[in-house]
C-alpha cells in the first residue's frame, strides 16, 4: 500500500493490523509493526544534528555524488527558513576523492604529480572556485562563498550549488577520471533572524519552505469544543498543506486548551474556526482583530470567510495564519478557499475575504484538447548529457472519465550529433508507460509522435505526463559545452483527452486497500466521503487531519470538499450516499458494533474479537495495536466503508 508510510510493511487487502513490537500476519490481513523511534537514513549512516551554523550534505539530503569524465555535473538545491538572512563569512567545506585509472601507467595513482582536470564550483548560478585536481585519494577544500553570491535568483530564495568536472584528457589517454563528492561536505551558513514577510498571496510561506535545511513544522488550533464545520476546515486545510508541501510539513492538531507553551512559542499556528472559540486571538495584532467573540473585518458579509496573517506575539519569527469566519459556514468557505492553495489578497496581502466556493464539477470543466501553452508550460529545451525528465500536469475534474480516443501529439526536435543506437525517449502518464520513441535523422527536425492513452492512465484530480529522454552522443569527448547536444519540446504539443460524465458502471468499486487513496476519489464532489469521528476524542481528530494532509498530497485536490459529522450525528441519507472513513477507538464509534459480521474483524469494545487469519494471536496486555478495515458498504451501493481504528490513542 505505497501511501501508507512506515519504516516497514507487507501489503494484502482487507484488514491491516498495526502492531507495536509485534508482528501478526496471515490470511486475509497485513500487519505491520511500528518504531517508536525515528527511522534511521537508507543509507545505514546515524543522523547528525547540524552543530552551530554547519549543515552536513546529508542532513540537506545530499547522497554521495560522482562524477565521471570528461564531462559531468551534479546539481544540489535547498531552501532556507523564511526567517533567515545570510551573512558573510559563509563556505563550502568540501570533502572530495578522486580516482584516476590509466591503461599506460598502472603507478599513476601512487604520484603526486599529475593533471586529470578541474571542478568548477559555483553557488546561486556564480563561480566561485575552480578546483585543480592532481591528487589521486581523499581531499578537502575550504571555499569562501563571496557575499554577493548568497543572493539567490530563485523566487523562493532556494540555494543551488552546482558541479562541473572537465577531464579532457580522458578524450585523448587511455584513462578514466572518477571525482566522488562525499556527503560528509558541509555547508558553513552564519545568518541573522529577521521577521518573515507575511502574505497570504505566497503560501506556504513562511510557514512551510521547500526543501528547507530546518524542519518545518506548524499546529492546527482548534476550539476546544469544535462543531462539525469548525473541523471540516480545519481537514481541508490539512489537505491544502499536504498538497502545497508535498507531504513534508510537519502538521500536527490539537484545541486551544491544550495547547502546549512552548509548541506555541516555536511552531507557526494556524487557528481554525469561529472566534468564540479562539480566545488566544486576542493577543494577535490581526488586520481583521477578534473583539469579544467575533471579527470586524471591513466589508465582510456575515456568511464570508475570513483568512488572515500576522506574526506571532509569542515568536516574531513565526506566523499565525487564521481561516475563520464569523458562522461556521463562513469558517467552511475560509477552509475550503485555503486548500485551493491559491488566496487572492487585496492591499494589504495579508487579509482575504472568501464569499463562495464553486464545486468542483463546475469550477472545474476542461477541454478534450490541451497544448503545453494552455496546461501553463513553455517550449523546453534540455542540453544535459545523460537522462532527464521532465514532467507535465493536468486535471481531471472528479466524477469525469475518459471517453473516445485519448492521446498525445508530442512535438519535439533534438541534435543530430546523439548515438542513435543510445538515445530517445520514454512517456508515462501517472507511471503507466504510454510509449516511447528511438532518436533517428529522421526525427531530429519538427517531429511529431502520437501516442495513445488508455482511459485506465487517467485518473480524476491531478495527473503527471513524465517524458524522459536518454541524451547520449555519439563521442562522449564531443564539446558539450557549445550546447550541440540538445533536445526540445514544444509547447504546442496537444493532449487529447475527451471527458464525460462518469455512470454508475464506470466507477464500479475496487475493495482492496492497493487502490487507496484512490479509492476516495472516484465519486463526484456532491458524492464526496465523509469523515465520521467521535465527539470528544481530540486523538481521533488529529489523525483524521493527518489523513486529510496525506490525501491532499496524494490525490492533489483542487479543493477539499469532504464533509465531517459526528457519529453521534450520522443520518441514513449520510450512510447511504457517501463513502464513509471512520476514525478512533471502537468503543468510541457505535457504528462498528452494527458493521460487526461485515467488517473483516469484529470487535467487542476496543479489542479485536474475530481475526480472519489462518492464525490467531493474542495481544498482551498493555499492548498498542492499530487497524485498517475496508469494506463495500451496507448501507448504500457503490460506496465503501475505510476503518482507522486502535484499542488505544497510540
Amino acid at each position: 500500500m505505497k501511501n501508507f508510510r512506515a519504516s516497514r510493511f507487507i501489503v494484502i487487502a482487507g484488514i491491516i493490523i498495526i502492531s507495536l513490537g509485534s508482528i501478526l500476519a496471515g490470511g486475509n490481513s497485513l500487519v505491520m509493526a511500528q518504531d517508536e523511534d525515528p527511522p534511521a537514513p537508507e543509507d545505514g549512516s546515524e543522523l547528525v544534528v547540524p552543530v552551530g551554523d554547519e549543515y552536513l550534505f546529508t542532513n540537506l539530503g545530499f547522497g554521495e555524488s560522482t562524477l565521471i569524465g570528461p564531462y559531468d555535473s551534479a546539481f544540489f538545491g535547498f531552501g532556507l527558513p523564511p526567517d533567515w538572512v545570510l551573512s558573510p563569512g559563509s563556505k563550502l567545506n568540501l570533502d572530495l576523492a578522486l580516482f584516476l585509472e590509466d591503461g599506460r601507467d598502472p603507478t599513476l595513482q601512487e604520484q603526486k604529480d599529475f593533471f586529470a582536470g578541474t571542478l568548477e564550483v559555483s553557488y546561486n548560478g556564480a563561480v566561485i572556485d575552480t578546483i585543480l585536481l592532481n591528487a589521486n585519494g581523499e581531499q578537502s577544500y575550504e571555499i569562501s562563498i563571496p557575499e554577493a553570491a548568497l543572493e539567490s535568483p530563485n523566487d523562493d530564495n532556494r540555494q543551488t550549488l552546482f558541479f562541473f568536472l572537465v577531464s579532457e584528457g580522458d578524450c585523448t589517454y587511455d584513462r578514466q577520471t572518477s571525482l566522488v563528492i562525499r556527503q560528509t561536505s558541509s555547508l558553513v551558513l552564519p545568518h541573522q533572524t529577521i521577521v518573515p514577510d507575511i502574505d497570504l498571496t505566497k503560501l506556504p510561506l513562511p510557514i512551510f519552505q521547500t526543501a528547507s535545511i530546518m524542519p518545518d513544522q506548524a499546529v492546527l488550533v482548534v476550539p476546544d469544543q469544535p462543531t462539525e464545520a469548525e473541523l471540516q476546515a480545519a481537514f481541508a486545510v490539512s489537505a491544502g498543506f499536504g498538497r502545497l508541501s508535498g507531504g513534508n510539513l510537519q502538521l500536527s492538531l490539537t484545541t486551544v486548551s491544550q495547547l502546549d507553551p512552548v509548541v506555541r512559542d516555536n511552531s507557526h499556528l494556524i487557528f481554525v474556526g469561529k472566534g468564540a472559540g479562539l480566545p488566544l486571538l486576542g493577543q494577535v495584532a490581526l488586520p481583521a482583530p477578534l473583539g469579544g467573540t467575533e471579527f470586524s473585518a471591513s466589508g465582510a458579509q456575515a456568511d464570508d470567510g475570513i483568512v488572515q496573517m500576522a506574526n506571532s506575539p509569542w515568536n516574531q519569527s513565526k506566523a499565525v495564519l487564521v481561516v475563520s469566519g464569523n458562522s461556521d459556514l463562513a469558517v467552511v468557505k475560509a477552509g475550503q478557499a485555503l486548500s485551493s492553495g491559491s488566496i487572492f489578497s487585496g492591499d494589504p496581502g495579508n487579509i482575504a475575504l472568501v464569499s463562495g466556493i464553486q464545486p468542483a464539477e463546475v469550477a472545474y470543466s476542461t477541454a478534450a484538447n490541451r497544448t503545453f501553452t494552455d496546461l501553463g508550460y513553455e517550449d523546453i529545451v534540455i542540453t544535459r548529457v545523460g537522462v532527464i525528465r521532465e514532467s507535465f500536469n493536468f486535471y481531471i475534474p472528479p466524477g469525469q472519465v475518459v471517453t473516445g480516443n485519448a492521446s498525445l501529439e508530442l512535438h519535439f526536435s533534438h541534435s543530430s550529433i546523439l548515438n542513435y543506437e543510445r538515445s530517445g525517449l520514454v512517456v508515462d502518464i501517472n507511471g503507466d508507460l504510454i510509449g516511447s520513441v528511438r532518436f533517428s535523422d529522421d526525427t531530429a527536425q519538427d517531429n511529431t509522435q502520437r501516442f495513445r492513452i488508455p482511459a485506465s492512465s487517467v485518473l480524476p484530480g491531478n495527473n503527471v505526463l513524465n517524458i524522459r529522454a536518454d541524451l547520449i552522443p555519439v563521442d562522449v569527448c564531443s564539446s558539450l559545452l557549445l550546447n550541440n547536444l540538445w533536445m526540445s519540446i514544444r509547447a504546442d504539443s496537444i493532449l487529447r483527452i475527451p471527458l464525460s460524465t462518469a455512470g454508475p458502471s464506470d466507477q464500479a468499486r475496487i475493495i482492496d486497500l492497493e487502490v487507496y487513496p484512490e479509492l476516495l476519489q472516484l465519486s463526484p464532489a456532491e458524492d464526496s466521503f465523509v469523515f465520521v469521528i467521535p465527539q470528544s476524542d481530540v486523538n481521533a481528530w488529529n489523525m483524521a487531519s493527518s489523513i486529510a494532509f496525506n490525501l491532499g498530497d496524494e490525490l492533489s485536490w483542487s479543493i477539499a470538499e469532504h464533509q465531517v459529522v459526528y457519529v453521534n450525528n450520522l443520518s441514513p441519507e449520510i450512510r447511504q450516499q457517501r463513502d464513509l472513513v471512520l476514525i478512533g477507538r471502537p468503543s468510541s464509534l457505535p457504528l462498528i458494533g452494527e458493521l460487526n459480521g461485515v467488517l473483516p474483524g469484529s470487535f467487542s469494545g476496543d479489542e479485536l474479537s474475530s481475526q480472519p487469519m489462518q492464525v490467531n494471536f493474542r495481544v498482551p496486555p498493555g499492548g498498542s495495536v492499530g487497524y485498517l478495515e475496508l469494506v463495500d458498504s451496507p448501507f448504500g451501493t457503490d460506496h465503501a466503508i475505510l476503518a482507522v481504528l486502535g484499542n488505544n490513542d497510540q
